[in-house]
Formats: structure tokens, C-alpha cells, sequence
């Protein structure tokens, strides 16, 4: 026995019903937002609008969201930030580049690691190693060792460490010549200050969500902010 034939207007009108649920979620999925969104075609990258029509073509090796109204794109490996009219404002010259932070982005030129300003502006020095700006600094790695930064001019007496690592709510994981701690900001203008109430540790991690996880003589344990084990 065949199966049941559905009448071809049933058919018709099911179809309908379909396009526009799925029309309808994608507009939705798309509501509010304003900036372009990254679309692939033959194998390049550009930018369509929230109905999905193309506004910027696709000419890129590589693009990342935009953020701010900046997206970082690559054409054959070189990088660099177009604005929502698909204008460069900043040159693709660059071997690697992150998103804006604190109003800097970081970039690669061969091994070495500098910043770019909101208007295209390099910095005028070059680290071994860097991390993204975040709370109004930047851990970077110069013949010295680690410091931190805090824009385009370098720090007349930086406090140097032999690691040293983003600020996370007001607190940044470092390593001194005795094991791992932490510092606020005002360390880095008086180094003479203790690092209490936090100790010195064989092992430490970032804080997240006000907790780190640290090893110290031998036992490793959770603590929060103040320094306080965590039981």
C-alpha cells in the first residue's frame, strides 16, 4: 500500500510556513544588532548587514567581529582594522593583531609585540612578549625582564619581575625572585610596599570570580581576595 499523498496547495502552504519560521529566526537572531557580521563566499571573508546582504565584500583571508565599529581582517596573512564602511584605518601590515583593549590593540611584527593606538599609531617600543592592555595596564617583556605599562610612554623606573601577568579586579599575579604573589597597581608605584596579605607561593593562579589557587609549602589550597584561605 503507498503512503498517503498530501495535496500539493497542503504542500505549498507547509513550505510557506517553513521559510518563514526560519526567516523569522534568523531576523531575530540578528535583532539589535547593528555593526556588520562576518559571511563567508568562496572561501573570503566580508560583511552583511542584519537582513544578510553583503555591505562589505568579501575579500578577506580572515575577519573577526567588529567591536567598537573596528574588525581585525587579514588578506594572505597580513592584518590590520577596517571600520563598518570597510575603510582601513588601520594599514594590513601587521603579522598578528588583537581587538581594542583599554584603547590599545596588541600587535605582532615578526617576534616582536607593540601596541596600536585608536588612531593607528604604533607605539615607539617593542617587546619580546606582551599581553593585551586590561585595567589600565599591560605586562610586557623587554631584556630587563617583566613590567607593566600603561600607555604609549615607557615607565621611567619600571618594577621588574621574572613573570608577570594581566590585572584581574584590581589584582595581578606575579613572580618574584622568592615564588609567585600578587600586587595592585600602587605596588607599581612604591615597590617598597609589602605584598601582604598575600604570602609568597610555590605555585598561583589568576584570580577568577575572587578566588586563586594557590601552593604554598607544599599544600595547595584556594584563597579569596584578602588572602584568606578559603575553607
Amino acid at each position: 500500500q503507498c503512503p498517503p499523498q498530501w495535496p500539493q496547495s497542503r504542500l505549498a502552504l507547509l513550505a510557506g510556513v517553513v521559510a518563514t519560521v526560519i526567516l523569522v529566526g534568523w531576523g531575530l537572531s540578528h535583532l539589535g544588532s547593528s555593526s556588520p557580521v562576518p559571511y563567508q563566499k568562496n572561501g573570503r571573508w566580508g560583511f552583511a548587514d542584519s537582513s544578510g546582504k553583503p555591505v562589505i565584500p568579501a575579500t578577506f583571508t580572515a575577519a573577526s567581529p567588529f567591536q567598537a565599529g573596528r574588525a581585525v581582517v587579514a588578506k594572505d596573512g597580513a592584518y590590520g582594522f577596517v571600520d563598518e564602511n570597510g575603510k582601513e584605518v588601520v594599514p594590513l601590515v601587521y603579522d598578528a593583531l588583537n581587538p581594542y583593549a583599554d584603547g590599545y590593540a596588541r600587535a605582532r611584527v615578526g617576534d616582536a609585540y607593540t601596541f596600536v593606538n585608536e588612531k593607528g599609531e604604533e607605539f615607539d617600543s617593542y617587546y619580546f612578549n606582551a599581553f593585551d592592555f586590561a585595567e589600565g595596564h599591560a605586562a610586557v617583556l623587554d631584556h630587563r625582564g617583566w613590567y607593566y605599562i600603561s600607555g604609549p610612554a615607557e615607565p621611567t623606573k619600571p618594577v621588574i619581575f621574572i613573570e608577570a601577568y594581566s590585572f584581574v579586579n584590581g589584582l595581578a599575579r606575579v613572580k618574584l625572585a622568592d615564588r609567585y604573589t600578587y600586587i595592585t597597581p600602587k605596588y607599581l608605584n612604591d615597590p617598597s610596599e609589602d605584598t601582604k596579605p598575600f604570602g609568597r607561593y610555590q605555585l598561583a593562579t589568576d584570580f577568577a570570580e575572587g578566588r586563586a589557587r594557590v601552593t604554598q609549602n607544599g599544600r595547595s589550597f584556594i584563597i579569596d581576595k584578602h588572602g584568606d584561605e578559603v575553607k
